[in-house]
């Protein structure tokens, strides 16, 4: 059975990820730091999917947040020599086209995966292989920065399954790819 493809990020009003600098402070900006429900959507997946710089973002945070699943990092040149041993263990570098992570995630027996970086989300949107999207906008207009979305080949359609709006300010909008 081929995995169900997911991404759960926040974005700014801009649709930028991060800050050119690949900062992240911005997000301090949600004063009630709610879950917006990214834990039961944590427990669905079965496998994370990133790019290396995402990786490497995550690297700085204080406490691996994958801790008992299995993580895909996407590079071209990031060999487990280049790890930490106790991140090597962690984590499966990868050198492939998101087609044949889709099947290698298929042979894992993987049901969920979820995608992470603004490039790595690019990759397997243009050819296809995402099912859903879950943003959550923070009312913040960045100016520039990372964008989620590069130019595209093709129009990608989505039907928006649900809209949530939170006394935070933030909103939440769940994508359908078509």
């Amino acid at each position: 059975m081929i995995p169900k493809v997911s991404v759960y990020l926040a974005v700014s009003a801009d649709y930028y990820i991060a800050r050119e600098d690949h900062s992240l402070d911005w997000l301090e900006h949600d004063p009630k730091g709610q879950d917006y429900g990214y834990n039961r959507f944590a427990k669905s997946v079965d496998l994370i999917v990133m790019g290396r710089k995402t990786f490497e973002k995550v690297l700085g945070f204080e406490t691996w947040p994958y801790e008992g699943r299995t993580v895909i990092v996407l590079s071209r040149s990031l060999t487990k020599s280049d790890l930490a041993p106790v991140i090597a263990r962690r984590v499966e570098l990868l050198n492939m086209e998101p087609a044949e992570v889709l099947c290698y995630a298929e042979a894992l027996g993987c049901t969920h995966i979820y995608l992470d970086g603004g490039i790595t989300i690019q990759g397997f949107l243009a050819q296809g292989l995402v099912n859903e999207m879950i943003l959550t906008v923070f009312p913040l207009l960045l100016g520039k920065g990372i964008p989620l979305f590069g130019p595209m080949d093709k129009e990608v359609a989505l039907e928006v399954l649900d809209l949530k709006g939170y006394d935070s300010g933030l909103y939440q909008v769940h994508y359908r790819v078509k």
